[in-house]
């Protein structure tokens, strides 16, 4: 099962996976958030939730998902994709499509185990102040009193 959320304040389009996840229902959840107007228009990127999610697809299907990046390449280059999860064989893959997310389609996409992580890096966030990312929209510089650690 898949479900997709928008988050506008972050510019994120927010993928959550849950149960098993085959490659036919990777697909269809691409092809869901790249039509949306946030990703493909307005430059939101994107936040993979799979914690609770688990891959069974093989490895040798992963061409299936190489050839769909090709495909949808001018949509996808430049884009960020943070991919969290919490099973060791999602990881696997996650970590697998870091290297060919680059070189199918040039979208930087990185495999996390927490959000707060996830979050900072999708979101370029600089500050160093522990603030909860969910509400940080903070534009000055870290060293300010309010973001003194």
């Amino acid at each position: 099962m898949v479900f997709l959320d928008i988050d506008n304040d972050r510019k994120l389009v927010i993928v959550i996976h849950i149960g098993e996840v085959t490659i036919s229902s990777l697909t269809n959840a691409w092809l869901t958030f790249i039509y949306t107007k946030s990703f493909r228009e307005l430059g939101f990127n994107l936040l993979s939730d799979c914690r609770g999610a688990k891959f069974i697809f093989r490895m040798n299907e992963l061409g299936v998902a190489r050839s769909f990046m090709k495909e949808y390449k001018t949509i996808l280059q430049g884009k960020k994709v943070a991919m969290i999860t919490d099973e060791p064989y999602t990881t696997a893959v996650g970590t697998l499509f870091e290297r060919f997310a680059y070189e199918d389609a040039r979208m930087v996409l990185k495999v996390f185990s927490t959000e707060g992580a996830a979050l900072k890096w999708v979101m370029n966030c600089k500050f160093i102040c522990l603030c909860s990312i969910n509400n940080c929209v903070r534009k000055e510089p870290h060293n300010t009193p309010a973001h003194k650690t």
